[in-house]
């Protein structure tokens, strides 16, 4: 989950230094979203299929 936490971190980052975080703030929001949300569901597909792809070539 390092990825997830590194972008809520940078988010609060981008967000401490909007000029106009009222204009901004949706956009920025949506993007860390869309990252975390992401990340989440690859890995939660990803991650069984790559173990057992790992499992198959290890019995080999």
């Amino acid at each position: 989950m390092s990825l997830d936490t590194a972008t809520i971190v940078f988010g609060l980052l981008a967000y401490n230094v909007l000029e106009s975080p009222e204009e901004d703030i949706g956009l920025l929001i949506v993007v860390v979203v869309v990252v975390v949300l992401g990340s989440v569901v690859l890995h939660g597909f990803g991650g069984p299929v790559a173990a057992q792809a790992l499992a198959r070539r290890g019995s080999e």
